[in-house]
């Protein structure tokens, strides 16, 4: 018979109180045990001395005739140096970065890396160049400081004074501008582009501190009116709170009578 050493839940609703038992491992959680050797109540501070109540003598005895604690009793006893402290195992992915970004840091690893590589090549095979030489690629290291600070960073974090979290996200971030994307499809798509459909993308828009613009592609064949696209002068609310509103810029792309190409119809300022 397997022996493991585990929670048996008690209390009420709400507010859970276990027993630290050990039982055969094909009995319920909360069904018979052989023998109660502690206690745990999850509803005191972790620093209060009835937090964790062990029988350390029995533990040990019922170690030594091969019972198994779980991973949760393993930690509790291995905190009272009854056994070694388990390993603690990643069981999230949370902590870490998106797909997306973990493929656009890698790409982006890899572009320094070349661009290093491609510096260091020269550099080697080059003989001992005069001073003059030498200060020419100091004078052009400047001109291309203006390009890095144009990058695109998709799916950006952001600071979002206002928000539950104060976290967000935006589609993307171009130098310092934070872009939102709405697109209306052909076929039987309903309204998806107007000030109440896109309250999401205003409001995130609105507590950005920087500039940012929303981006609108219409594919249907009846484009907004300009009373529609007026509307987008008034932002949605951003709830309780004196809060900074930020301007934005709303481009609408859309498709003529014709199906020629599309065009800007309306850009808007909002302050």
């Amino acid at each position: 018979m397997g022996l493991r050493i585990r929670l048996a839940r008690g209390g009420t609703k709400k507010r859970p109180f276990y027993r630290i038992v050990v039982a055969d491992a094909r009995s319920p959680r909360d069904g018979r045990f052989i023998e109660r050797l502690g206690f745990y109540n999850p509803m005191v501070p972790k620093d209060h001395p009835e937090r964790i109540t062990l029988n350390s003598e029995r533990i040990k005895h019922w170690l030594s005739v091969g019972a198994r604690p779980t991973d949760r009793v393993a930690r509790f006893l291995g905190q009272a140096e009854i056994m070694p402290m388990p390993a603690i195992p990643e069981q999230t992915k949370k902590n870490q970065p998106r797909v997306k970004t973990r493929e656009r840091l890698k790409a982006a690893e890899a572009a320094a890396a070349a661009e290093v590589a491609a510096e260091e090549k020269p550099a080697a095979e080059a003989p001992a160049a005069e001073p003059a030489a030498e200060e020419k690629p100091a004078a052009e290291v400047p001109a291309a400081e203006p390009a890095a600070e144009e990058k695109l960073e998709a799916e950006a974090p952001a600071d979002l004074p206002g928000n539950i979290s104060r976290k967000g996200r935006f589609d993307f971030l171009i130098g310092g501008v934070a872009v939102e994307f709405a697109v209306r499809t052909r076929g039987k798509h309903s309204r998806i582009i107007g000030v109440s459909q896109n309250s999401t993308e205003l409001q995130k828009l609105t507590r950005h501190s920087g500039p940012a613009a929303l981006v609108l592609f219409d594919f249907s064949d009846e484009p907004l009116t300009r009373e529609q696209l007026e509307k987008f002068r008034t932002p949605p609310s951003l709830g309780r709170g004196n809060y900074k509103r930020s301007g934005y810029s709303v481009l609408y792309f859309y498709r003529d009578k014709n199906d020629a190409k599309m065009g800007i119809r309306m850009n808007v300022q909002v302050r």
